[in-house]
């Protein structure tokens, strides 16, 4: 996997990109940035294994639809400041 190429081709479509070594360094950099914020989170087995929904949730108000799939609960997720799902693939074109 080519990150500088990847980083290129991603900022080039409007992102930020990070690239993290280990799940706990990229929870612990959302948890720092996303305090004191209402987060939507969308279902990922990503985040679960991360444990950012119950890091974030220390200093946050976090909604998970998934997790949580009540009536209304989805449009709450949806309609939070941030929102935060995984994707299942991505490629190097920045797609």
């Amino acid at each position: 996997m080519n990150e500088e190429m990847i980083k290129k081709n991603f900022e080039r479509h409007g992102f930020r990109t990070r690239f993290f070594a280990h799940k706990e360094e990229a929870r612990d950099y959302l948890v720092e940035r996303l305090s004191h914020k209402g987060i939507g989170f969308g279902g990922s087995e990503a985040l679960s294994q991360m444990g950012l929904y119950e890091a974030l949730t220390r200093h946050n108000a976090v909604t998970w639809h998934h997790r949580y799939p009540a009536r209304g609960v989805r449009d709450m997720a949806n309609s939070a400041k941030v929102y935060i799902t995984s994707a299942n693939a991505v490629a190097e074109a920045g797609q």
